[in-house]
């Protein structure tokens, strides 16, 4: 709780500039914002004072699932590896999903969402502090698209602005046939 800011409820810009707030249930009830970066930082020291190792620049080739197998492609060459659980984090085009799907009476879906996203963020003020109401998730909806803000306990801002894949077709811009 030391690295969280709460939120106690949605800030929503409009396009003229103005803001409403929008409380997340009864008074004091909040959700809560937290640095990725602090985060991921804690989980790894965790996750090292229990015994956990690190090994970067190893790709994941190859995943048998019945003999619990890894091969991964690392800088020293090919190396197996054997677990008796197997978590995958792999990411987009991930061996491990593609060896589940090589299973009998797996069952698989992947959609694509029309959405993709940019991480930005507002930076504290000069003094330190905050450019805005730091207990409120920021929201600006705009159709479309939309940006949101999170505070973070530095006093900036890290923010996600979600667009389109495809900018929507409009109607001057369709092609006409001459007329003649």
């Amino acid at each position: 709780m030391p690295l969280a800011i709460p939120m106690y409820g949605r800030r929503i810009h409009d396009e003229h500039g103005n803001t409403s707030f929008m409380p997340y249930g009864k008074e004091d009830q909040a959700i809560y914002s937290i640095s990725r970066k602090k985060f991921n930082q804690l989980l790894i020291e965790e996750a090292e004072a229990v015994g956990a190792a690190y090994h970067f620049e190893h790709r994941c080739e190859d995943v048998n699932l019945e003999k619990r197998e890894i091969l991964f492609n690392t800088p020293a060459g090919p190396k197996k590896v054997s677990s008796e659980v197997i978590i995958g984090s792999d990411g987009a085009y991930s061996s491990l999903r593609m060896a589940m799907q090589k299973q009998v009476r797996f069952n698989f879906r992947q959609e694509y969402i029309s959405h993709g996203y940019k991480e930005l963020t507002i930076p504290a003020r000069e003094n330190g502090g905050f450019a805005m109401d730091p207990n409120a998730l920021h929201i600006w909806p705009r159709g479309k698209f939309m940006l949101i803000a999170l505070p973070n306990p530095d006093g900036s801002f890290t923010c996600t602005l979600f667009l389109p894949f495809e900018a929507p077709r409009s109607a001057s811009k369709k092609s006409k046939m001459p007329v003649t």
